[in-house]
């Protein structure tokens, strides 16, 4: 994307990145409905520290990652409540419902946390 957006002082690396053959898919984003952001909005907590906490909100009608003290990142919806962050495709966060409360797994690939929402 980067590249891309780079336009003609970026084509060779462009082009060098296209004979690479997947350096530039791209998978298909899934909608989300309100209902479905606003079940999955809210605070979750992997500890009982200030800063272990990370907040999910809704933002321009899309969901937002913010782990208390860092910068915010959008989430992209690949399908079935699992989302990578903008700009790392190689992590999945997913989200799981029990007992009415919605659990955060983050894997990089391997588990990373659980978090369960407050």
């Amino acid at each position: 994307a980067h590249a891309q957006a780079g336009g003609d002082r970026a084509k060779a690396v462009l082009d060098y990145l296209t004979t690479l053959g997947d350096a530039n898919e791209r998978p298909d984003l899934k909608p989300l409905t309100d209902d479905e952001m606003k079940a999955l909005a809210g605070t979750y907590a992997f500890g009982s520290g200030a800063d272990e906490k990370i907040e999910i909100a809704i933002v321009r009608n899309n969901l937002a990652f913010t782990r208390t003290g860092k910068s915010q990142r959008g989430l992209m919806h690949l399908g079935g409540r699992e989302f990578y962050p903008l700009g790392s495709f190689a992590t999945r966060i997913r989200f799981a419902e029990a007992s009415g409360r919605m659990t955060l797994t983050v894997h990089d690939p391997d588990l990373v946390l659980t978090a369960r929402q407050m």
